[in-house]
């Protein structure tokens, strides 16, 4: 099932989510919802993703923690993540075009000074 997990729904949620993934609320909460269906259609015993005859679909929360999938609110952070640390540590991976979209100068942390 992860296979069919990864390779039905979660391949459409990473392609290009750092392009769509910071608009707005209402638009990733659709696309969430659609994760969710996604899932239940390609996981054997969801079958009922939809509301019928008053019984509400089941939770999907477990199918992510079981299959180690991440949630499309997850997918958005990691990516954005990686490229973040690809521009910091990296550069040379990356096309000129995105690199000119950061400062040159990004400054660094040490939060482990905070404890």
């Amino acid at each position: 099932y992860q296979r069919r997990v990864r390779g039905f729904v979660q391949s459409h949620i990473n392609f290009s989510s750092l392009v769509w993934g910071f608009s707005c609320k209402s638009k990733i909460d659709t696309l969430f919802t659609k994760q969710k269906q996604g899932i239940r259609a390609v996981m054997s015993g969801y079958v009922n993703y939809k509301f019928k005859d008053g019984i509400p679909p089941e939770h999907t929360k477990p199918v992510f923690r079981n299959f180690n999938v991440l949630t499309l609110h997850g997918v958005i952070v990691r990516n954005a993540l990686t490229l973040m640390h690809k521009v910091k540590h990296m550069p040379s991976l990356l096309p000129k075009s995105v690199l000119d979209l950061f400062p040159k100068n990004i400054p660094v942390y040490n939060t482990y000074n905070y404890l």
